[in-house]
């Protein structure tokens, strides 16, 4: 199981590394953090201020980045579910898919603001799906390397005995 979570760390890095190049040309000054700025537009207003920004080039560039999401949305999941359950916390791997299925949500409103403008259900699905994804990421990552450093230190326990 190591070896697959390796693995999958391997994969999610080389994707995440992807998702950056691909997508430094989202990043704008209404945009700040590219991509990731368009999926926490909350209203109409900010996510069209990022489209304009982007002209009518920025499109086609953020439907390849949210179709390279596509493969992303699989990846990290399963990353963060392994290694939590690697390190003992076998309850919070089981909700990662969960941050798989509210990236899969947001993206498909996104791709329906791209292609036929943003409205207050677009933006505000796309919104509450990101934020409930990014909290259900941030939570995982810092909960598994707190996890993973405990597990460094009392080298004799052996995480993956736990339940």
């Amino acid at each position: 199981m190591k070896a697959t979570f390796f693995g999958l760390l391997l994969a999610t890095g080389l994707v995440t590394a992807a998702l950056v190049v691909l997508g430094a040309p989202l990043v704008t000054d209404p945009a700040p953090h590219g991509i990731v700025s368009f999926e926490l537009a909350a209203d109409v207003h900010t996510a069209q201020a990022m489209l304009d920004s982007w002209g009518p080039e920025g499109v086609p560039i953020a439907a390849r980045n949210l179709g390279l999401d596509a493969l992303y949305l699989l990846l990290y999941p399963a990353t963060l579910a392994l290694g939590l359950w690697l390190v003992g916390a076998r309850r919070l791997a089981r909700a990662m898919p969960v941050a798989g299925a509210l990236d899969l949500v947001e993206n498909v409103a996104l791709l329906a603001v791209l292609y036929d403008g943003p409205t207050p259900t677009l933006t505000g699905v796309a919104f509450a799906a990101a934020t409930l994804k990014f909290f259900l990421v941030i939570w995982g990552t810092l909960a598994f390397g707190a996890l993973f450093v405990r597990c460094l230190l009392t080298r004799g326990a052996s995480p993956t005995r736990r339940s």
